[in-house]
């Protein structure tokens, strides 16, 4: 059980982050709009901020739409956590694209969701990859969230399910290993 939602979390939780920054990546590397910057740099404001500062505010939010205890609960939290660090990444790799290229595609009749479909995407693969794997093993790896926002082994990871190896007065260190293994 504890496997299965470790591997749901983290497989859900680093596709929808390396879609979404990728597609925000794009357009902070590549379009120009009012404001641009200041989105940006707000977006980036959050990279430091660390989640324990905002746990008590999450957990009543949580609790009140009744995502304490699911997966979707968890998926949202580390969404929400990893997105900036993961734009950063996109518009960063994109913007070492060679704007040539896009360039010579308009010449050829292409239209920007050609563009970045063909041409931008493909070429993105690599940063692509970096950051679902970044994604993912922030997510396999994460305790406190899953600590604090399940209750029941329908939504407890293998890092929570390992802490119940752990007893009053002793530890089963051969279970707890074989478990992790």
């Amino acid at each position: 059980s504890g496997l299965r939602n470790s591997l749901l979390t983290s497989t859900i939780s680093a596709a929808l982050i390396t879609v979404l920054s990728s597609g925000a990546g794009f357009i902070f590397a590549r379009i120009k709009f009012r404001g641009k910057g200041f989105v940006f740099y707000f977006v980036m404001l959050l990279m430091p901020l660390p989640i324990w500062v905002s746990l008590i505010s999450l957990f009543f939010l949580f609790s009140q739409i009744g995502l304490i205890d699911t997966i979707q609960g968890q998926v949202l939290l580390f969404v929400t956590f990893l997105m900036p660090l993961s734009v950063w990444l996109m518009s960063t790799f994109v913007r070492d694209i060679p704007s040539e290229i896009e360039d010579a595609a308009l010449v050829d009749g292409a239209n920007q969701w050609q563009i970045l479909f063909r041409i931008i995407m493909p070429l993105a693969r690599p940063g692509m990859v970096a950051v679902f794997l970044v994604s993912f093993v922030s997510t396999w790896n994460n305790f406190l969230i899953p600590l604090i926002f399940t209750r029941t082994s329908n939504a407890q990871p293998l890092t929570v399910v390992l802490t119940l190896f752990i007893g009053q007065y002793e530890v089963s260190w051969e279970s707890m290993a074989s478990a992790a293994v």
